[in-house]
């Protein structure tokens, strides 16, 4: 890793170009957990189906990109090696896919920045490579839209900080330009909002950096701008929080890191300031837990961080919640089925680093807490197919399945599912979820959450009878809720 710069420009390059570089709970709530095979920063890390993380790729200490991958299961705290990627990348991107695949794109190699692509199966553990994106680029973004195709936008290409967008199609494996954003952007974010549609805030130009930000609308494949944020920023973090609004924390200014946080309203298409951070820093995480409250961890501020803050939507203020075992910024942070946060490699104070950790949430208050008024527990209602009676399902589509979480005079779905954390098909466990919006689905007045699901994901077999949908509440308890359905073929 390369010594700190003081200038935006500087720390810019140094998250993007990193081959070039020599290289409310508790302070209990981190523990160790079983180390990487191999240390490594600047690598993704993806929750799979089944429950276990592919990390894959990044740089080991000496600035060497890798093509190593490896698992984490949960269930044995361990990882352990799979295949290796067909080609060494590092701020590379992952994106699951809706067959369960996950999208390996671009980032750099030995040679250069890689317009190169590859997939990996679980089911079999290996990569293997698919279509080439049209142009070279690193340090983009990569959203999986509700189509269930995949939306790549800016980043760095061989002729410099990219305006341009293209989009994956899993069904034939190939990358198609689409329209360019209003400005290129790299260090910028991309958020899948409940609407559909995507927010690119931030980011800089090889000139610029912006506090300007954009939405793309999947619907006519165009960009159109929307509000400025109060302040230019790179390298920061932007989370969905359950009310649709994004939390936009950290990153870097004009002059240094930032401490500073704000919020996109996508109703009114503006920000506003919230409550800030106890300590500046970029390249950090930011993780929604199932309580609705924002872990942000690590990062770069006045060294390398090991100091951690939760995000309270409600109080709108930022607490501390402990301190990692180990300082670490460019890492990873993977919401796990169980409601823990595995952080993992990382740059630390010296080298990259092996070394992984849980953050285990304390119960938190506020929102429902899966009682009614009477104290009596809560009963959550779906509605699969909304409309219709006997909820026809194809296992072999590759449509989506629409599912509406009702709301009643007692349960407020939009406002207390925790969206994030939905799981839904055969047993329930499947990580299935596509997308959801508010809707008064059923013409009672009130809003309902209207959910959709990709089938395939969902898992369906013969012979089932009813549809499973697991989640947590904004209070810290979870449900299950259960619908009738019927296989066809």
């Amino acid at each position: 890793m390369q010594t700190m710069t003081d200038s935006w420009a500087g720390k810019l390059i140094l998250v993007l170009f990193l081959i070039g570089l020599p290289r409310l709970g508790s302070a209990q709530a981190f523990s160790p957990t079983g180390s990487m095979v191999t240390a490594r920063d600047s690598h993704t890390a993806t929750l799979l189906s089944n429950g276990k993380v592919l990390v894959a790729g990044g740089e080991d200490s000496s600035g060497t990109s890798l093509a190593s991958a490896e698992l984490y299961d949960p269930a044995s705290g361990a990882f352990s090696s799979t295949g290796n990627m067909t080609m060494a990348r590092l701020v590379h991107n992952a994106t699951l896919l809706p067959n369960g695949k996950v999208l390996i794109a671009g980032g750099i190699g030995a040679a250069g920045n890689l317009a190169s692509a590859e997939l990996y199966d679980p089911l079999t553990g290996l990569f293997s490579t698919t279509g080439t994106m049209n142009q070279a680029r690193q340090g983009h973004t990569a959203t999986l839209l509700a189509s269930g195709k995949v939306l790549l936008a800016g980043g760095w290409g061989f002729s410099g900080v990219l305006a341009s967008t293209e989009v994956y199609d899993p069904a034939s494996g190939a990358f198609t330009i689409t329209a360019s954003m209003g400005a290129p952007r790299q260090g910028h974010t991309a958020t899948l909002l409940a609407s559909g549609k995507l927010l690119i805030t931030g980011g800089a130009s090889s000139s610029t950096l912006f506090a300007t930000s954009e939405l793309y609308d999947p619907a006519i494949g165009t960009f159109s701008s929307t509000g400025s944020m109060s302040g230019a920023r790179g390298s920061h973090t932007a989370t969905l929080l359950g009310s649709d609004s994004v939390l936009v924390a950290g990153g870097f200014g004009t002059a240094d890191a930032l401490p500073s946080a704000e919020l996109f309203d996508p109703t009114v298409g503006s920000f506003s300031l919230t409550g800030s951070m106890s300590a500046s820093r970029y390249a950090h995480t930011a993780t929604l837990l199932s309580s609705g409250v924002v872990l942000v961890a690590g990062g770069y501020g006045s060294g390398v961080l090991t100091g951690a803050e939760l995000y309270d939507p409600s109080a709108g203020s930022f607490a501390a919640t402990g301190s990692m075992n180990t300082a670490r910024f460019f890492h990873t942070a993977t919401l796990l089925a169980n409601g823990q946060v595995l952080l993992a490699g990382g740059y630390g104070t010296a080298s990259s680093l092996a070394a992984a950790e849980l953050y285990t949430p304390a119960s938190s208050g506020g929102g429902d807490d899966g009682e009614d008024d009477n104290g009596d527990p809560l009963t959550v209602v779906i509605d699969i197919k909304p409309g219709d009676s006997t909820n026809p399902i194809n296992p072999k589509s590759k449509g989506k399945i629409p599912v509406a979480i009702l709301s009643s005079a007692s349960f407020d779905a939009p406002g207390s599912v925790v969206v994030s954390t939905l799981t839904f098909g055969h047993s329930g466990t499947e990580h299935s979820l596509a997308m959801c919006s508010r809707s008064d689905v059923n013409a009672d007045g009130v809003m309902d959450l209207m959910c959709h699901f990709h089938t395939q994901l969902a898992h369906f077999q013969t012979g089932d009878t009813q549809g499973v949908m697991k989640g947590d509440l904004a209070g810290g308890s979870s449900f299950e809720a259960f619908d009738t359905v019927k296989i066809v073929q």
